[in-house]
């Protein structure tokens, strides 16, 4: 009943309103739509949903270490860390007590995802990208990486001895595609020189070849800088030639001040011509013309011909210098001066009709070396001896070129001369190749060489952790090995803008572990990935 007497005034509100004078009936309804549609917003608004992960010893990235510390993410990103933060009301928490909580780590050089045989065996071109050689369905692959805590890879081909082509660096999300793993494209042209075996002439032949390349790549450069100035001074050429036709073209009655020119009298003052009614001499009669009863006398050969030639002379005359006065006379129908004057006309045709540069032909080879010498596209070399590194390093300072090594070996042997060039090193674990490999790391710290980490291992991750291990174990401090895979690895990469540590405003890559990031013992229990968890134990 009660029901029923609530339907029924509804109906009658819309009467009750009909009965207001009109203008409070357009204030109520006014009132009543801004109430309705406040309430829709309202509903439709909903607050980005925060996670607090509370109560672990957070690793922010740069060396920092925060015990008992909350950070908080939202909408992606990394809202706030610190230890001592509220976690705001209606949060998830994510409890993390007796925990290790750090960033994603990154794999600084990999071919994780990549197809068997796609990009190797030298079938990579410079022209080549390493994105079309990803293969996603390889779920074993992702599961393994983030196991370990990777969350970020840098992916190029491994095509010994030859121009790679392009890396680029992906995120490790299931379930997406390579488009939206992308974190940069095109990050650096990759080079090859750690040939098989220890044969000197075999790298010396990579590296000059290379050489050869990029000297051949400034030639290139120059001819289309050359070819610029050519089509610039065409242009202006073309553009005096069309200023002299267009002045020829005036209209010859008007003089400069466009008064009207008089043509010139040649006749003399009180000539006969002058007086129209003076008389005329009696015409003298020619004896060669016949005579009106008379017919006309047949011409001789030689005077037919003599007057066919002088009326063809004629004629070419008029009308090559008809075409001289307008400006169009072609080298063609203009016959060449005697002595040194037909030189001279040559020499002024030209300059009246500039010849167009022809354009230089476009190579895509030296089109991507082109970026690499512009700046705009490092290049990240493969070498593990001491005498390819300072070869590289020598190339580098004559062509000015960005340079980014990786293998680097025996780079330990050469910290002087990688100090003085400023070049950053990415360091592959090659467990035991020299009898100071341990110490490799620590050695390059103590002396400054900017380097990070990575498993360079191929389709492999869980070597990048190892590699840490040992470094440590070879006396590289804890914190910068943890740096080495995380913050350094990115300012390497160019993408420090958004991962790499656990800073406001960064993507939320997160790991959180049972252990230190470099313990042996540690086991990764939980990874986000932009906020989601992508990896739970």
């Amino acid at each position: 009943m009660r029901d029923f007497q609530r339907s029924a005034r509804a109906r009658t509100w819309p009467s009750r309103l009909d009965r207001l004078p009109g203008i409070a009936r357009i204030l109520v309804a006014t009132l009543l739509a801004a109430l309705l549609s406040t309430g829709t917003r309202a509903q439709m608004q909903v607050k980005p949903k925060l996670t607090a992960i509370t109560g672990g010893t957070v690793h922010v990235g740069n060396g920092d270490v925060l015990e008992n510390a909350v950070v908080l993410i939202k909408a992606g990103k990394i809202e706030a860390v610190g230890a001592a933060l509220e976690v705001p009301e209606g949060a998830t928490v994510v409890d993390a007590s007796g925990k290790h909580i750090y960033p994603g780590l990154i794999d600084a050089d990999s071919q994780l995802l990549l197809a068997p045989g796609s990009l190797e065996d030298g079938k990579a071109l410079a022209t080549s990208n390493v994105l079309d050689a990803v293969d996603l369905h390889q779920p074993r692959v992702l599961e393994d990486a983030l196991s370990q805590g990777v969350t970020c890879v840098y992916l190029s081909s491994r095509n010994r001895g030859l121009v790679d082509g392009k890396s680029a660096i992906l995120k490790l999300i299931p379930g997406k595609d390579s488009e939206d793993l992308v974190v940069r494209r095109d990050v650096a042209l990759t080079v090859d020189l750690s040939t098989d075996g220890t044969r000197p002439t075999a790298r010396l032949n990579n590296l000059s070849g290379l050489e050869s390349s990029l000297k051949e790549t400034q030639d290139y450069i120059e001819a289309f800088e050359v070819y610029a100035e050519e089509l610039e001074e065409y242009a202006k050429k073309l553009e005096e030639l069309r200023k002299k036709e267009d002045d020829a073209d005036e209209e010859p009655g008007k003089s400069e001040q466009g008064e009207e020119k008089k043509p010139a009298d040649k006749r003399k003052e009180g000539s006969d011509e002058d007086k129209p009614d003076a008389p005329k001499p009696p015409e003298t009669p020619n004896p060669d013309e016949p005579k009106p009863d008379e017919p006309a006398p047949e011409p001789k050969p030689e005077e037919e011909g003599a007057g066919r030639a002088n009326l063809e002379n004629s004629t070419e005359t008029f009308f090559l210098n008809l075409a001289r006065r307008s400006g169009r006379a072609s080298a063609e129908g203009e016959k060449p001066a005697a002595g040194g004057d037909a030189k001279k006309d040559e020499k002024d045709q030209e300059e009246e009709h500039p010849k167009k540069p022809k354009k230089p032909a476009v190579d895509l080879r030296k089109e991507v070396l082109k970026q690499v010498l512009e700046g705009k596209v490092p290049v990240r070399a493969r070498a593990h001896y001491a005498a390819d590194i300072l070869n590289l390093l020598e190339l580098q300072d004559r062509f000015r070129f960005h340079l980014v090594l990786s293998g680097c070996g025996e780079a330990h042997h050469v910290t002087s001369a990688l100090k003085k060039s400023g070049v950053a090193i990415v360091r592959g674990q090659g467990i035991a190749e020299h009898d100071d490999e341990v110490g490799a790391a620590a050695r390059l710290k103590e002396a400054g060489v900017a380097f990070a980490l990575s498993s360079h291992h191929g389709r492999e991750t869980r070597f990048l952790s190892l590699g840490a291990g040992v470094a440590v174990a070879g006396g590289l401090d804890e914190r910068a090995a943890l740096s080495a895979m995380t913050l350094d690895a990115a300012r390497i990469l160019g993408i420090a803008d958004r991962v790499g540590s656990l800073a406001t405003g960064k993507d939320a890559d997160v790991v959180i572990a049972s252990g230190a990031p470099t313990a042996t013992s540690s086991r990764v229990e939980m990874v986000m990935v932009n906020g989601k968890v992508v990896f739970e134990r």
